[in-house]
């Protein structure tokens, strides 16, 4: 690709010519960024009629389903309080989608529009860590020298609870779509 610049750094410190991109992508991080000050630049950076999609998913965890209760619990036991990601403005929203569609509208994005979405999935005990350790609350680096010690309660007590350590769940995802006016 030729037509691609890959950028590396805190979103908030990015410099883009006005009208510059074609298509602008946040996952899993428009929760822990200046919304409105991203939203803004977004909308500048990017060219008459194009768009900015926000990407995310439920946490393993997050579910209905019995098991995601007890890895939940262990979840809670061994990660200690969830980091500090910075002070938020006073006049960021809170979390969740209508907000964040409230906020690109008034930075003044145009159509936009929330797509939920979900796919059954049969997780097992190492793609359960394997997103776990992908996490900033419970990486390796975040558990540090308990770790393995987590790991090994994780496992233990999924399996007390479901011997097979196959345990299915709907993965819900969802992407919201915001396109800067065409003029």
């Amino acid at each position: 690709m030729t037509n691609v610049r890959w950028l590396a750094g805190r979103a908030e410190d990015v410099a883009a010519p006005p009208g510059s991109c074609e298509l602008i992508t946040i996952s899993e991080a428009f929760h822990r960024l200046d919304r409105w000050t991203i939203a803004q630049r977004a909308l500048d950076w990017l060219a008459p009629g194009h768009c900015l999609a926000t990407m995310g998913v439920y946490g393993v965890f997050a579910g209905p389903e019995p098991w995601q209760a007890v890895g939940a619990a262990v979840l809670r036991r061994w990660r200690g309080p969830v980091p500090d990601f910075g002070p938020r403005p006073a006049d960021q929203p809170d979390e969740g989608i209508a907000r964040n569609e409230a906020l690109l509208r008034a930075a003044g994005f145009a159509d936009v529009a929330s797509y939920p979405f979900s796919v059954p999935y049969v997780w097992t005990l190492d793609a359960i860590l394997g997103y776990l350790y992908s996490t900033s609350v419970a990486s390796r680096r975040a558990l540090g020298d308990r770790a393995d010690a987590f790991e090994a309660d994780l496992r233990r007590t999924l399996l007390a609870h479901d011997p097979r350590g196959e345990y299915p769940a709907a993965l819900s995802f969802g992407y919201t779509l915001a396109r800067r006016p065409a003029s």
